[in-house]
């Protein structure tokens, strides 16, 4: 429903920028999902470090692909500033992303990936708007 509202009320170039949201997010989502993977079942990490690590490198990734993929920025003076507020957000995220994992995981009995991916899209929705508001 949330969604659905969202575009409804969106231009047909918000909307287009929006896909591309998603196709980055999503994206980078499968590439953390399989580090995630890697990290806790392959190499034995905890999954919250797991996560956490995956989630930190993919700050970098995911900033450059919206930048100049979603929001059409060209480079400039503005990438010092917008990469910081855009790092602030997403260690925002990181503790929420981590607090719910644990959450879901610990408590709620989740499997580990599919709680990641459903937190993942949760907080996308979110740090769109925050990120046309206040990053780029």
């Amino acid at each position: 429903m949330m969604i659905s509202t969202m575009l409804a009320t969106m231009s047909l170039q918000e909307i287009f920028r929006f896909f591309r949201f998603a196709v980055v997010g999503g994206s980078v989502m499968v590439l953390h999902l399989f580090f995630v993977y890697v990290l806790h079942e392959l190499l034995g990490w905890w999954y919250l470090v797991a996560t956490t690590f995956s989630y930190a490198c993919s700050i970098v990734v995911t900033f450059f692909l919206q930048k100049f993929l979603v929001w059409n920025r060209t480079p400039g003076i503005a990438v010092k500033r917008q990469f910081c507020i855009f790092s602030i957000l997403s260690c925002a995220c990181l503790v929420l992303n981590a607090g719910l994992m644990y959450v879901c995981v610990d408590i709620l009995i989740m499997q580990y990936l599919v709680a990641q991916a459903g937190i993942v899209i949760l907080m996308s929705l979110i740090t769109y708007s925050v990120n046309m508001k206040f990053v780029f």
